[in-house]
């Protein structure tokens, strides 16, 4: 992982910006970095969003390595984030 990275990665844990620095693990592809950016978080709510991207992450992978077919939990897990963000977008027209 590039210096740079890594060092954003520890500024993001430093101001509590745990969403951000997940992003950086990912893209790192940094399972350590991952946990720690995940175990650091404190906040119920902030955890579930970090599980979301978690779950985004995996299925891509999984749909990658197997060809496009998902399983049902991932499928499921896909299909409450679009649920979840189609509530969101209602609730913000309402």
């Amino acid at each position: 992982m590039p210096e740079a990275c890594l060092q954003a990665f520890e500024i993001y844990l430093k101001f509590k910006a745990y969403p951000d620095a997940l992003r950086v693990a990912l893209r790192a592809n940094d399972r350590e970095l991952q946990k720690r950016a995940f175990s650091s978080c404190g906040d119920f709510l902030v955890k579930q969003q970090l599980c979301h991207s978690l779950a985004r992450q995996v299925g891509n992978v999984f749909a990658r390595s197997h060809g496009q077919r998902l399983s049902p939990v991932i499928t499921s897990s896909a299909e409450a984030v679009v649920n979840m963000r189609a509530s969101a977008t209602c609730c913000q027209t309402c």
